[in-house]
């Protein structure tokens, strides 16, 4: 298991007041369902950094680095539905870290150290943060059993191929 977080991106298109939708996202890094629910794997890594990125073509910004940006740029909760005021106290398993790129790039730390379904909603602002749209895809963390199986498989496999070996091994010395 590496000590470092697995670094996924995912691009947030902002289109609000579009039938379809106020955003949507799009990634290579991540398995994504409907409505933009994303299934986090953090591939033997200690948790994820995940990159959200507001593409070109709006002036949608997340929240300005100062006094309680962190709880202002993301909510989350394990609670079913995606929070539409600030949890007390915020869901500490998937917690704003950074904000980059001028406010275009929220690095949101998930621990995702147990498969669970949980909810949040990224909070985007082109008013220094008088006003706020909120983006709300949820997600599941996938590492409670899926780890646990990739061991597992490793495992039965390794046993399977030396199993193999000494069965051979003991058929060549018998001359079998």
């Amino acid at each position: 298991m590496s000590n470092d977080p697995r670094e996924v991106h995912v691009q947030v298109f902002i289109h609000p007041g579009d039938p379809m939708g106020d955003y949507h996202f799009e990634t290579s890094d991540l398995p994504m369902g409907k409505d933009n629910f994303l299934y986090f794997h953090n591939c033997d890594h200690n948790g994820l950094d995940v990159y959200y990125d507001i593409q070109p073509g709006t002036n949608y910004v997340f929240p300005e680095k100062k006094g309680n940006w962190k709880n202002e740029a993301v909510w989350a909760t394990s609670q079913q539905g995606c929070p539409t005021s600030e949890p007390k106290p915020n869901w500490g398993t998937f917690q704003a870290k950074d904000i980059q790129n001028s406010g275009k790039t929220l690095v949101v730390y998930n621990v995702n150290n147990k498969k669970e379904t949980f909810w949040y909603t990224l909070r985007v602002t082109n008013d220094g943060g008088t006003n706020y749209l909120p983006l709300d895809p949820g997600g599941g963390n996938e590492n409670g059993s899926f780890r646990n199986w990739a061991s597992l498989s490793i495992a039965v496999v390794g046993g399977v191929v030396t199993g193999s070996l000494l069965t051979l091994g003991v058929q060549t010395l018998m001359g079998s």
